[in-house]
């Protein structure tokens, strides 16, 4: 991939792929479904464009942190849950999943959800275009570093087209595909 020279060389180094592996595929049991069902895993790992991935999810993870409904992780949800101090007596509490979220995200918007970030960075560099190279690379190749920031910048381009369509949630909470809304 020609990096146009936006790309040092230490780091051109990093990304060149060493004793790469192929994908490999495997099902992650869902024991809290009926039947047991199975969820199919590409593991890039050790894959031509994991080190690619990773560039590219360094670059997005920033921008997923600044979203407003991000939630790091169990202990920022029950920050943010205690900060709400009391909930009005007539709220009510929703969870919502997005079945299959990864694979129901159109690349192109996507794409164009990932540039929107990129573009309101303050330093610009590497430049857009060359991320969005790598990124377009990456997502032939599932199962990589960069898919959680990428769902999530996603995610929240998406929520900014709904927050006209949901009159005045008291708070809306959001862990790449599960939301929590009261």
């Amino acid at each position: 991939m020609d990096n146009d020279g936006f790309i040092n060389d230490k780091t051109l180094e990093y990304l060149k792929p060493e004793n790469s592996k192929p994908w490999r595929c495997y099902l992650l049991p869902k024991i809290h479904k009926a039947n047991n069902t199975g969820r199919p895993i590409v593991s890039a790992n050790g894959h031509p464009t994991e080190k690619i991935s990773e560039f590219v999810d360094f670059h997005l993870r920033q921008h997923v942190e600044d979203l407003p409904s991000h939630i790091k992780d169990t202990t920022d949800y029950l920050r943010k849950m205690q900060a709400l101090n009391t909930l009005p007596s007539d709220t009510t509490l929703v969870s919502i999943d997005v079945t299959s979220l990864y694979t129901n995200i159109p690349h192109a918007d996507g794409i164009d959800a990932c540039k929107e970030v990129w573009n309101s960075r303050p330093v610009k560099y590497p430049p857009t275009e060359c991320l969005v190279k790598m990124l377009t690379l990456v997502l032939k190749a599932m199962g990589t570093k960069m898919a959680p920031s990428y769902a999530n910048i996603f995610m929240g381009k998406l929520e900014k087209l709904l927050e006209s369509s949901i009159e005045n949630p008291v708070s809306w909470f959001r862990c790449i595909d599960d939301v929590d809304m009261k």
